[in-house]
């Protein structure tokens, strides 16, 4: 009966554990649950590509941005467990295939939120072409050098949310919020301006294309752990 009372008492103080902490805790602020990729990289411009512009004389162009890699995919899951009062706390781990650690957080569905965001990455802006080369010799000045193309957008990556048998109220809950846009496309290179000695025209160079944005992904994905039931939110 002794041995009884007394692990009776140390689960009530782990609940009162608990409850601390989640009381002291930032659950009712605004959280990020950040997994989009950085964005893909540049182009280089065309001064920048000296060696074979100014020995060879060849175009300045610059070179086009790398597209966006594809958006994480992102699995949620959700528990609701007891706070002060008469409150509950959301639990919620996530994991990824992009990092092997797993990420929690600790939600008040009345006054906090959190947004995960396995949107794709931006692609890489395009290249400046290069100023014209001015007359050497009997090498004729240059017109500027076109500009490079913006890299596509990542296709935004999958999420799928789990939610146990104490958080089914919450499935509808505006404290969750979930994004896997794909990514902007990266900016286009402007065309360069010709040598000063050029006389043609137009002398500047051609202005690149701005890279497409990167497809959505898949509908984010929700069911009740232990039901047969599935959501599809679009």
């Amino acid at each position: 009966m002794k041995t009884a009372l007394q692990n009776l008492l140390l689960v009530f103080i782990i609940m009162l554990s608990f409850c601390k902490t989640f009381s002291q805790s930032k659950t009712d602020g605004v959280q990020i649950a950040d997994y989009k990729p950085e964005a893909a990289k540049s182009g280089k411009d065309g001064d920048h590509r000296w060696v074979l512009i100014k020995l060879f004389r060849m175009a300045n162009s610059g070179k086009d941005g790398s597209d966006g890699k594809a958006g994480a995919s992102v699995r949620i899951n959700i528990a609701a467990i007891p706070a002060e009062g008469n409150n509950v706390v959301l639990q919620i781990v996530s994991t990824t295939n992009t990092k092997s650690s797993k990420d929690t957080f600790f939600v008040d569905p009345q006054k906090g939120q959190i947004k995960f965001i396995a949107d794709g990455g931006n692609g890489g802006s395009g290249g400046a072409g290069g100023t014209g080369l001015s007359k050497d010799g009997k090498k004729s000045a240059t017109s500027g050098g076109s500009g490079g193309d913006g890299g596509k957008g990542g296709k935004g990556g999958n999420i799928e949310v789990y939610f146990d048998s104490t958080a089914f109220a919450f499935i509808n809950c505006p404290c969750l919020i979930y994004s896997n846009e794909g990514g902007r496309g990266g900016y286009k290179g402007q065309g360069g301006a010709a040598a000063a000695d050029y006389t043609y025209e137009p002398g500047k160079g051609t202005d690149g294309k701005n890279g497409a944005a990167g497809d959505r992904g898949l509908p984010v994905y929700i069911r009740k752990v232990g039901s047969d039931k599935i959501f599809l939110m679009k």
